[in-house]
């Protein structure tokens, strides 16, 4: 299976399709060594304003995450730093758990997507973005489960031999960003009364990705958390931004005059670390 897996890899780096190997991430302005310094922004939208943009564009809740994301970068880059001609990709945690295991511990595995960051226009990019995940949802469904994990490995092994190795920064990372939508409580949680209104994802960052976004769901919003190297990144509340008016405009495209009047998003939060 493992032997499979790597094939298909291997024709993805030298042929046009979906599927999308690791290690050909463009260099951007997310690659190379990072300083010490983070910066946090979020953002907040209501899950069914999500959701609707979803069925509208008969694709996954994950895919239009990855949009957002995508449509937030373009932008950025365009106005910030420089956009790369190839596509960046998204490096994506899936849960390979099958529905009947209970086992304890975890089961995540990474699958590799391009987030079409070349494309202009909004529909055709959200359209490439769903055919990248279906076909790396296809290819990791081929595997059997016993390789799954030693997927993983074989996917990331390499960048991680180079962190350890002391080339972290100066050698080829798997993809450009890491993007995860983890689902969460469905009703709102309380303590001693207090009821808590948000949920915001703070991640990790290693050389080689100077950003990555979060997003979680809680109690019918969808939470994002920006987490980015402060140096290389500058103005990172302008991701939270973008993203909100890569909503509209996708409304828009999408929905154009049936679009329903939804809760405004909250206000782009930063800090600084």
């Amino acid at each position: 299976g493992l032997s499979r897996a790597a094939l298909d890899l291997a024709l993805a780096a030298v042929d046009e399709r979906g599927l999308q190997a690791p290690y050909r991430a463009p260099a951007s302005v997310l690659s190379g060594t990072l300083g010490g310094q983070r910066r946090f922004a979020t953002q907040q939208y209501d899950l069914d304003r999500v959701k609707a943009l979803a069925r509208a564009g008969e694709c996954r809740l994950n895919d239009i995450v990855l949009y957002l994301s995508s449509s937030a970068l373009r932008r950025y880059m365009i106005e910030h730093a420089q956009l790369p001609d190839r596509p960046l990709t998204a490096g994506i945690p899936v849960n390979l758990r099958e529905a009947e295991d209970q086992s304890m511990g975890t089961a995540i595995g990474i699958m590799v997507a391009q987030l079409a960051t070349n494309i202009a226009d909004p529909r055709e990019r959200l359209h490439a973005i769903a055919r990248s995940t279906v076909e790396a949802k296809h290819h990791l469904s081929r595997l059997p489960r016993e390789a799954r994990t030693s997927y993983t490995l074989l996917i990331n092994g390499p960048w991680i031999a180079g962190l350890v190795s002391g080339l972290g920064g100066r050698a080829p990372v798997p993809f450009s960003v890491g993007i995860s939508n983890v689902p969460g409580p469905v009703e709102p949680l309380y303590m001693n009364g207090s009821r808590l209104d948000a949920l915001f994802p703070l991640s990790l960052l290693m050389h080689g990705n100077a950003l990555n976004i979060t997003c979680v769901s809680y109690a019918g919003t969808l939470n994002f958390g920006f987490t980015g190297a402060r140096d290389t990144l500058p103005h990172l509340q302008r991701l939270a931004l973008y993203m909100g008016e890569a909503l509209a405009e996708m409304e828009q495209v999408l929905l154009g005059g049936r679009r329903r009047r939804a809760p405004a998003a909250s206000r782009p939060k930063t800090s600084r670390r």
